[in-house]
């Protein structure tokens, strides 16, 4: 047994290590020079004010480990796909590192509004149904986890046919052990691979105006969202620049992978 000593030097060790992990990290962040990279209010605001670069790190670190290992991403559409773009580029950055084919992409018009007994919700289960010999290990992707009662719709699916797979979101409004959980996606919490508690998945959440322009309509039984085909000029540009911003945050996330 080590004495009394040893046991500090062990735990000095430790927090040292901590602390020089912490530095090397803060060394690799300058949210100023990437502040001046970003063109949309809704991340400059969020960056600035609401720790999203910070949430984001922190997921991508969860996520790390595994990231060549994830063949399929399941995106939680509408708010959750600017996520599954910036998280698409990392992963399949390691997996070509490892001569693996690109992640496959798919994104499914869920949402609060899907109920069980949708035809969007029976379009959903069916595709991914059809899907799933060719799904491999899934990351369901998601911006901001309130309740979990939305994303619990997608889980289901994926349980009940059996389908390998973690949960990654930005944040999250209560930790997954928390109570108010536990109906939903509480007992899920080791697959749940999150940012932070608090409100950096927001900016991707508040897709105000004119982001992607996706309308999603119960009387159809598509899988998919679809977007609206007379999108005006400013909107195609506030498209264009979130897709930059995207790019932008995911250059600067690939230094901690």
């Amino acid at each position: 047994m080590p004495n009394s000593m040893e046991q500090f030097d062990f735990f000095e060790s430790k927090s040292l290590k901590k602390t020089k992990n912490k530095r090397e990290d803060e060394q690799k962040i300058d949210t100023s020079v990437i502040l001046k990279k970003i063109k949309t209010p809704r991340f400059r605001e969020a960056i600035y004010g609401d720790g999203l670069f910070e949430s984001l790190i922190h997921l991508v670190k969860e996520l790390k480990k595994e990231m060549p290992n994830y063949d399929t991403i399941l995106s939680d559409d509408i708010s959750g796909r600017e996520v599954s773009l910036l998280l698409r580029r990392l992963i399949d950055k390691k997996r070509t590192e490892l001569n693996k084919p690109p992640v496959k992409t798919y994104f499914l018009a869920s949402g609060r509004h899907i109920t069980y007994e949708s035809k969007i919700f029976d379009g959903i289960k069916n595709f991914i149904k059809n899907e799933k010999d060719h799904l491999g290990k899934v990351l369901l992707v998601t911006e901001f986890i309130s309740s979990g009662e939305s994303i619990s719709k997608l889980v289901n699916i994926l349980e009940q046919l059996e389908i390998d797979f973690d949960i990654a979101a930005v944040s999250m409004q209560n930790s997954p052990k928390d109570e108010g959980y536990q109906n939903n996606i509480g007992y899920l919490n080791k697959k749940i691979k999150y940012g932070d508690v608090g409100k950096g998945g927001l900016a991707f959440h508040d897709r105000t105006q004119s982001i992607d322009k996706i309308f999603i309509y119960e009387k159809d039984i598509s899988a998919h969202p679809y977007v609206k085909q007379d999108i005006l000029k400013e909107e195609q540009k506030e498209i264009k620049e979130s897709r930059e911003d995207v790019e932008v945050l995911a250059e600067e996330l690939s230094k901690f992978i």
